[in-house]
């Protein structure tokens, strides 16, 4: 009887516990814009194509740019309203004023802050690629799902 009791009492235990309203899911506080246009070096009536994608910015989140089907962005660190992200392919920032390094083709780190909230960076080719402006807003853009929904 005592063995019944107490597998009762256990039991109301964990029933009461999970009775319990669920956790509402907090937004991100941040979010990444990606506005990618690709150009080709080699055809001057080249009409480009330009895609939009949203990046949470959430430490551990991977985004892939699906239009791209090959960057993936990786959000490594978020503090202060400065968020630190890697991307799988190199990249390089654009220049004031334009331009790009192309030899600077062994970068995969990045920052962006809500100081200086926009970024763009480009494919290191000389041939074609794509151009990337990144902008960081607080604020969820419409059209951007939340994570893991």
């Amino acid at each position: 009887m005592k063995r019944a009791t107490t597998v009762l009492a256990l039991g109301a235990l964990l029933l009461a516990g999970c009775t319990g309203e669920p956790k509402e899911r907090e937004e991100p506080p941040l979010w990444i814009t990606v506005e990618s246009e690709d150009w080709n070096g080699w055809d001057p009536n080249y009409e480009s194509l330009t895609f939009t994608e949203y990046v949470a910015a959430v430490p551990g989140n991977e985004a892939p740019i699906t239009s791209l089907l090959w960057l993936v962005i990786r959000i490594d660190a978020v503090e202060d309203g400065v968020v630190t992200f890697s991307t799988n392919e190199p990249l390089t920032p654009v220049l004031p004023g334009g331009g790009y390094d192309v030899f600077d083709s062994d970068t995969h780190e990045f920052t962006i802050s809500l100081a200086e909230p926009r970024l763009e960076l480009a494919t290191p080719s000389f041939d074609a690629g794509f151009t990337h402006l990144l902008t960081l807003t607080r604020d969820r853009p419409s059209g951007a799902t939340p994570p893991d929904s």
